[in-house]
């Protein structure tokens, strides 16, 4: 989708923003970020697209209608559903080696998790997934933020091709040092994927800004009873990246709009 129409029946005022394949939206709470991301949703009907949200429970108020909502699915022992319980999918066919790119996976997890990953395989499928020099399962062996990358890693690195991923404030429960790497997952799916993701975090949207050729930023602000969306210039953004830093810079400074005060 290259255009997102926004009605006036729904945001107040009628609008067109361009879209690229990842699109970053900021603004303070409540300035409509989520409802953007649900329009979107909506609007891609019966474009035979896989849609993925993260996590499961991201605001079904109306993205419902395209995501069939459930209680979210929990980790096997064995990790061998990780990419179901991230899509948030009750699959006949669980295993991640099916769904995933193994050796990206196992790269992105030992770059910045430094975790050594082993893939227990049989018949070309895997069926476990454990931590090298752990003696417990998957499920017992890593953290919540852990947990959170690799599920993220697993819907981003994921074999299939025009996909549409949505992601709520993917930088939560994560150490700042592994916002890099978010950004190069975003970037490296945004090759075969659309994207949406909404962020409050000035650090993962400078990693953003590394590749204004591929990201679109839009910035979301809610007046009265009107949600504005805007697309930011990437010529705007480089020629301030040039002078005076980095575009979680201009965003916390206040002068591209988007913020609490």
């Amino acid at each position: 989708m290259k255009s997102l129409h926004l009605p006036e029946t729904i945001f107040g005022k009628e609008q067109n923003i361009s879209l690229k394949n990842l699109n970053v939206l900021i603004g303070k709470n409540g300035s409509g970020k989520t409802m953007v991301c649900n329009h979107a949703a909506i609007s891609m009907q019966g474009n035979e697209k896989n849609v993925y949200q993260y996590p499961p429970n991201f605001r079904k108020v109306m993205i419902d209608q395209v995501i069939h909502y459930r209680k979210p699915l929990h980790l096997k022992e064995d990790g061998s559903n990780l990419f179901c319980v991230a899509a948030n999918m009750d699959l006949k066919t669980s295993e991640i080696g099916y769904f995933l790119n193994l050796g990206l996976f196992n790269k992105f997890c030992h770059d910045y998790l430094r975790l050594e990953l082993i893939f227990k395989v049989i018949e070309n499928q895997v069926v476990q997934l454990r931590i090298n020099n752990y003696d417990k399962n998957l499920s017992e062996s890593i953290s919540n933020g852990q947990y959170k990358f690799m599920c993220l890693a697993s819907i981003l690195l994921s074999k299939t091709k025009n996909d549409v991923v949505f992601i709520e404030n993917p930088e939560t429960g994560l150490h700042p040092d592994l916002l890099g790497g978010i950004a190069d997952l975003l970037f490296h799916a945004a090759k075969t994927k659309q994207i949406f993701i909404t962020t409050h975090s000035d650090i993962l949207l400078s990693a953003i800004g590394q590749n204004l050729d591929t990201a679109n930023i839009i910035i979301c602000e809610r007046k009265d009873y009107q949600i504005i969306a805007n697309c930011l210039s990437p010529e705007y953004i480089k020629d301030f990246m040039e002078h005076d830093g980095c575009l979680g810079q201009l965003w916390t400074s206040g002068q591209i709009g988007g913020n609490v005060f």
